[in-house]
């Protein structure tokens, strides 16, 4: 990746852009909002919904579950948790060649239809056997801020260290979702399970 100068929040805001290939520049962006202390960053809510909208940009779904034709790529969120507000500023967006779907759900295997990802709330339980296994099947990247827990459905988890903000990569879940991740992904992770 080519060296860019590591802007500052009000940069950010003023419309910084780095120059790089648009690959280069995703991931600098990814960079930028993880290096982000929380003082100089906009609040967390705000971070969290960058950084999973940057994490949709480096995941690809089975050509089955998501097809290369423009359609939607629809982001579920839990209606009950607090992200759900910031989430919805990111309905629109693209994410490749599709627009960003965003909708509140509940953790009802029936609620999730439809859902390409999903953004698990820690405060919301953690989903059962019959959604675990609609997730699977349903090819579903799901993003949460909880606590890692084994066969919990989740592939990447948003850690909060020192006053940062990162992530972990389940790769088992992954892999069992017929997801792929970028290996550029990858290596900005703070810890992959394999």
């Amino acid at each position: 990746m080519p060296h860019l100068d590591r802007p500052t929040c009000s940069s950010l805001q003023a419309g910084w852009r780095p120059r790089a290939s648009p690959r280069g520049l995703l991931a600098a962006l990814l960079l930028a909002a993880l290096a982000l202390q929380p003082a100089q960053a906009l609040d967390l809510a705000s971070l969290k919904t960058a950084i999973v909208y940057n994490l949709l940009l480096f995941a690809e779904w089975p050509p089955e579950v998501l097809a290369a034709d423009g359609s939607a790529l629809t982001l579920c969120i839990d209606a009950a948790g607090s992200a759900i507000d910031p989430m919805l500023s990111l309905a629109a967006r693209p994410v490749g060649s599709h627009k960003l779907e965003v909708r509140g759900v509940n953790a009802a295997p029936e609620s999730m239809r439809g859902c390409h990802a999903w953004y698990r709330d820690a405060a919301v339980p953690a989903p059962g056997f019959a959604l675990r296994h609609q997730l699977q099947q349903g090819a579903v990247l799901t993003i949460s801020n909880d606590i890692r827990r084994d066969d919990d459905a989740t592939a990447i988890y948003l850690v909060e260290l020192n006053g940062r903000l990162s992530f972990d990569v389940d790769a088992v879940t992954v892999k069992q979702h017929r997801l792929q991740l970028s290996s550029k992904l990858l290596r900005l992770a703070r810890k992959v399970y394999e």
